[in-house]
C-alpha cells in the first residue's frame, strides 16, 4: 500500500485503477463493505485499487463554528484498518481550506492527474468540491469528458438504514457499546484493532 500525503502534480501509477474516496471515520462495517466491493471489482477487471481519505474530519474546516465530531479513529488507526484490504494506492491528505475551495472539476483533475482512473465508485449521495457541487449527476456528466466509468456502490444497511459514523458516535455517547460494536465490527474501546474480516477477505483474494 503506497501512501501519498498530498496531491501530486504527476501520474503516480500507470496502472488503470478503481477509485473511491471518503472520510471513512471509524472504518465501520459499512466502509468495510464498500472496500470489499472495490477490491472485488478491481480483481475482476484486472485493475489496481486507489482510495482517497482525509487525515482530519472535513467538518472542522467546513463548519469551524461548531466543534468537530469526535473521531472514532486516529489517522494512523484508520490506515491500519484499511491496510489489510490491500489497496495499491492510498491518498491520505489533510482537509484544509484550500482543499475545501477546490471546485468539483478541480478535484477530479487532481485525481486524474495522479491516477489512470477507469472506474470511479461513488454513493448515491456523493457530494464533493466547493459548495458540494460534485453530485452524482455532475460526476456522471464529467466522466464522459475524463474517460472513466461511474459505478454506484450499494451501502450496507441495518434495519433498512445505512450504517454511519454519526450513528455509531451516538450509540457510544449513550453507552450502548454492544450496539456500536455491531456496527463497527470490532470493540469500540479498541478503535485501532485490526479487523479479522478484512484479513480473511485479503487472504481469500476478495
Amino acid at each position: 500500500m503506497k501512501i501519498y500525503r498530498q496531491f501530486q502534480p504527476y501520474r503516480v501509477s500507470e496502472r488503470p485503477c478503481v477509485f473511491l474516496f471518503g472520510t471513512f471515520d471509524g472504518v465501520h462495517r459499512g466502509h468495510q463493505h464498500l472496500f470489499s466491493q472495490a477490491i472485488e471489482l478491481a480483481k475482476k477487471m484486472g485493475y489496481a485499487t486507489a482510495l482517497l481519505t482525509f487525515q482530519n474530519h472535513p467538518a472542522a474546516v467546513l463548519r469551524p463554528e461548531i466543534p468537530p465530531p469526535i473521531a472514532l479513529t486516529t489517522d494512523a488507526e484508520k490506515l491500519s484498518l484499511i491496510e489489510p484490504y490491500g489497496f495499491d494506492i492510498v491518498i491520505d491528505i489533510e482537509f484544509t481550506k484550500a482543499v475545501s475551495d477546490l471546485s468539483a472539476e478541480q478535484f477530479i483533475e487532481k485525481i486524474c492527474t495522479m491516477l489512470d482512473v477507469k472506474i470511479w465508485l461513488a454513493g448515491d449521495d456523493v457530494a464533493f468540491g466547493r459548495h458540494r457541487e460534485g453530485t452524482k449527476k455532475y460526476l456522471l456528466e464529467r466522466s464522459k469528458v475524463w474517460g472513466f466509468e461511474v459505478q454506484l456502490l450499494t451501502k450496507l444497511c441495518v434495519g433498512g438504514v445505512p450504517i454511519s459514523s454519526s450513528s455509531i458516535r451516538t450509540l457510544i455517547s449513550e453507552g450502548k457499546l454492544s450496539d456500536a460494536e455491531g456496527l463497527l465490527g470490532r470493540n469500540p474501546r479498541k478503535p485501532g484493532c485490526r479487523n479479522p474480516e478484512a484479513r480473511v477477505a485479503r487472504e481469500q483474494g476478495v
